[in-house]
């Protein structure tokens, strides 16, 4: 992933699935991972802040990753070297949460163009932009 755009201000949604997950950049610029448990979100909320990307700066981007296993969900960035190497670290952030996984038949959106709108979820606020930059 190579953020363009701002980072912050705004929440820029990377992956969406309605009513089960959602990755996206908050407003302060970091990785939240929002996934429905027992019917609420349950949010990992990492700490590196992500920088736009600048040409011929050491790193190139970034690689994230985010799991669930057993009610705790956790969120990962590594910062992607010039040749391409990512060690994944541990977690940036993670969250624990009550078991059932909410599940259904939603369409995943990835990104969006900046503009449009993602539908508020549980309470964690409208999305007014899709992410910016690449995937």
């Amino acid at each position: 992933m190579h953020p363009i755009g701002p980072t912050t201000g705004k929440l820029q949604v990377l992956a969406h699935k309605p009513g089960e997950w959602k990755l996206a950049i908050n407003a302060n610029g970091v990785l939240e991972w929002s996934v429905s448990l027992s019917g609420k979100m349950t949010v990992a909320t990492g700490k590196k802040v992500l920088q736009r990307h600048v040409a011929g700066a050491a790193s190139t981007g970034y690689v994230v990753k985010a799991t669930h296993a057993g009610g705790t969900v956790k969120v990962f960035v590594c910062d992607l070297e010039p040749d391409f190497n990512c060690q994944m670290p541990q977690p940036d952030g993670q969250a624990t949460g009550q078991l059932p996984l909410g599940t259904g038949t939603a369409a995943i959106t990835w990104g969006a163009e900046a503009g449009s709108t993602v539908q508020a979820e549980s309470g964690l606020g409208a999305a007014t932009h899709g992410f910016s930059g690449m995937f």
